[in-house]
Order: structure tokens, then sequence, then C-alpha cells
């Protein structure tokens, strides 16, 4: 083992710390900041031990830094989904809450008003532990609270309120194109390939639609948002990160030839910025800096993505 094998592993730990700073920032997750503290420390003190030469114990502290950033970047994702799911079931609760209350005293149903009682009750505390920083256990109580609210739907003679098909379609697209960005390069093959199949289900169900076939279209719908779940809750994969930098290099280049040549002159700017971190992420590739890499392919995604918006 030489000294220059161990500063690269080193430096290629600091730049998943900066990837991984970024997901934990937009979680929110205490958990995870405490986790990606713990992995910043540890990365500290790697570089310090390195000034000694004491290599092997050096390279063992920077592996224990890469494993607590990877954990990190998961506990943020967990955090991310699960605060997606509970904003979902908290709406679906509200749109019924006001209809059902009112019919259950207008018939005055003591049953389902006890009902949707002890549902409101739920609420309250789910929305304590979401306060709390605990999505997970939030979630869990709405889908109770879900429960509750059906049981009292059923007995007043009331059918579930149908999803919004147009907006669920757009949600769950949106919530494609975040899980992309958030796995980065800790992307396992497994994560990979669920988010593939979900967009794959998510052009079923658009074809459903437009085709008049509204159940299906939910259906399908429901599978895309099942799978992009799956695959943001999946490992932190151990792909090799030279290979996770090509595809993301080539899934750039596919992007880029979707782009209009006729482009105004911000966005032309904005295009030449995004080519030149292409083909630095190419030439770190190539010099065996898969890391950087990735870090360079990241900013060509981020300025394509504003050519693509400012474009429409």
């Amino acid at each position: 083992m030489d000294r220059g094998t161990v500063e690269d592993f080193i430096d290629q730990t600091g730049a998943l710390l900066d990837w991984a700073g970024e997901i934990v920032r937009d979680s929110g997750s205490l958990r995870a900041r405490r986790v990606l503290g713990e992995a910043t420390r540890l990365h500290s003190r790697s570089q310090s031990m390195l000034t000694q030469d004491h290599l092997a114990v050096t390279l063992s502290t920077s592996r224990r830094a890469r494993a607590a950033t990877f954990h990190a970047a998961r506990l943020a994702r967990e955090a991310l989904v699960f605060s997606e799911r509970f904003q979902l079931l908290s709406e679906r609760f509200a749109r019924r809450r006001e209809d059902l209350q009112d019919k259950a005293q207008e018939g005055r149903n003591q049953m389902a008003l006890d009902l949707l009682v002890r549902a409101e009750d739920q609420d309250i505390r789910a929305h304590e532990q979401y306060t709390q920083g605990d999505a997970r256990q939030a979630c869990r109580i709405l889908e109770q609270v879900e429960t509750l609210q059906n049981r009292a739907a059923g007995l007043l003679g009331v059918g579930p309120v149908p999803e919004n098909l147009d907006a669920l379609l757009s949600h769950t697209a949106d919530r494609l194109d975040r899980a992309r960005e958030m796995l980065g390069p800790g992307a396992s093959a497994r994560s990979l390939s669920l988010l593939k199949d979900a967009e794959s289900a998510l052009d079923r169900a658009r074809d459903f639609q437009s085709r008049g076939m509204p159940g299906r279209a939910l259906k399908t719908g429901e599978l895309a948002r099942d799978l992009i779940e799956k695959a943001m809750l999946g490992p932190m994969g151990p792909d090799d990160p030279a290979e996770v930098a090509q595809r993301q290099i080539e899934n750039w280049d596919a992007r880029e030839s979707r782009i209009p040549p006729d482009l105004d002159a911000a966005l032309v700017d904005l295009m030449s910025g995004a080519r030149e971190h292409r083909r630095s992420a190419q030439a770190m590739l190539e010099d065996g800096r898969p890391l950087m890499a990735l870090r360079q392919i990241k900013l060509a995604h981020d300025l394509l993505d504003q050519v693509e918006r400012r474009s429409r």
C-alpha cells in the first residue's frame, strides 16, 4: 500500500461527503445530519493521520467515514420518501374530513362520529411525530387514520374519494425526477432498474389515460409510485463509481440530443457550461478519478435541467 493510493481514497471519500451533504440538507433529517457529522469527523481524522504515515489505520478510518456517509445518505433518502408520503396521506385525510363530519352529524350516526373523533386524535399524533422528525412513524399513524376514516365512510354509505388522475401522474413524474437526483452516485444497479421500470409504468399510465381508461391509469400510476419508493429505500449500491459515471455521461448525451437548436443567448451560455462540465467528467473518468467525474457530470445535468425548463 503506497501513500498515493491512500490519498486518492481519502479524496474520493471527501467527494462523497460533498454529495451526501446536499441530500442530507434537503431532507431535514436530524438522524442523517448526526451520522453525516460523524462521517465528517472520521474523514477529518483520516486526513490528520495521513501526515503521520500510519497508512493502514488511516485507510481504515477513511473507510469508516465512507460507510457512515452512505448511511447518512440512506437515512436522508428515507426521510424524503416518508415526508412525501406523509404529505399525500395528510392531504387525502383533509379532503374528506369536513364532508364526512357533516354527513355523520346530519344523519346522527354516533358510531361514525366516534370513528371520526378517533381519526382526528390520531391525526394530531401523526403531526406531532412528523414535527419531531419521525416521518416514518407519522405515516404509520396516518395509515391508521385512513382506516378509521374509511370505516366511518362505510357506515355513512360514502365511497372513497377518487384520486385526481392528472395530479397523481404529474406528482409521480416529479417524484421520479427527484429520485434520480437523490440517488446520485450511490445508486445501486437494482435501484436504477426499479426507476426504469417506474418510468415505463408511468408511460403506460399516461397511455391508459389518453385512451379513456382512468381506472387502469390510476392503478398503473400507483405501481410507478411504489417502484420509485422501493428504489429510494433500496441499498446504497456497491456499484463501481466508474460505471455509474459512464452511465450518467451517456444519459447526459441522450438528453442533450433532445434539446432544440434554436436557443436564446442566455440558454446558449448555459449549454456551453453544461458541455464543459460534461467534457471535464469524461476527462476525469479517463484519468482514473470516477468520483470527481461524478461531481462534474452532476453539474452538467443540473445546467441541462435549467435549459430544459426554460426552453419549454
